[in-house]
């Protein structure tokens, strides 16, 4: 059974042509809690992202948001 939230996303998404439209116009990321980093010491977390367009999530995919994040600021952790 579907969330409020997630039927309210896939509204959003079908309304905006979805992938489509990230396709075109890129994601619209949102912070959608968080995860322990790959890269770095234990105690580096980054952000897990939820694009609002289309319902992909980005948990640290090269080219992402969450990527960088991980890259840049936990790797400096070590």
């Amino acid at each position: 059974m579907s969330t409020l939230t997630e039927l309210v996303r896939s509204a959003a998404a079908l309304a905006q042509g979805g992938a489509i439209a990230c396709a075109s116009n890129g994601h619209l990321w949102e912070s959608d809690g968080g995860r322990a980093c790959p890269k770095g010491s234990a105690n580096c977390s980054q952000t897990v992202y939820l694009c609002e367009r289309c319902g992909a999530y980005d948990y640290g995919d090269p080219g992402g948001p969450a990527h960088e994040e991980c890259s840049l600021t936990c790797a400096l952790r070590r």
